[in-house]
């Protein structure tokens, strides 16, 4: 986790695991194989149009694995001037007002699915679960607002969450967010 100077905004980056990137290259990889090996296999499939189809499927799914695996991060950016807590993650993002923040907990991640082919966003705002920005890790940053929205980030350890939970409550203009740390029993 990096974070930005204290002055204005703050910005705090939780990073994929190492092997995160190896597995977008292998999906490409596997998806590529099949659309390079059948046109050499079977001369029927060489026609204009099955290589424009193959080209333009490959084409997405590298820039969705692009997306999703090599360029995977997830963004937390407070801006006190602005009011606004800003999450971003692979094709997502939200605005949040500081003010609407209820609490901000750190959780041990005891979420569906830890594993490297879900993707990072999953969710809804005001779903029981809530949204889940989710490159892997055992524990979670836990925001709730006075609407009912719910936000989990899952950082890689423990402390991680701690260190974006005072990051956040020190960048609220009232002050008045509840701040718990909190272990949820296994």
């Amino acid at each position: 986790m990096t974070t930005a100077p204290a002055e204005a905004e703050h910005t705090a980056v939780v990073d994929p695991p190492a092997g995160y990137r190896v597995l977008g290259w292998a999906l490409v990889f596997v998806t590529a194989l099949p659309l390079i090996l059948l046109p050499l296999l079977k001369p029927e499939l060489r026609s204009p149009g099955y290589l424009a189809i193959g080209a333009t499927s490959l084409g997405l799914v590298a820039w969705l694995v692009h997306a999703a695996f090599l360029r995977a991060r997830i963004e937390l950016t407070m801006d006190p001037a602005a009011g606004v807590l800003r999450l971003r993650a692979p094709l997502y993002s939200r605005e949040l007002p500081l003010d609407s923040l209820a609490t901000v907990e750190v959780q041990d991640d005891v979420g569906p699915g830890v594993a490297y082919i879900n993707w990072p966003v999953t969710g809804r705002a005001r779903s029981r679960r809530g949204v889940r920005l989710d490159l892997g890790g055992p524990a979670g940053l836990v925001l709730t607002t006075h609407e009912g929205q719910r936000f989990t980030v899952v950082t890689p350890d423990t402390s991680t969450a701690a260190e974006l939970q005072t990051t956040v409550v020190q960048a609220t203009s009232d002050g008045g967010v509840r701040n718990r740390l909190q272990k949820c029993p296994l």
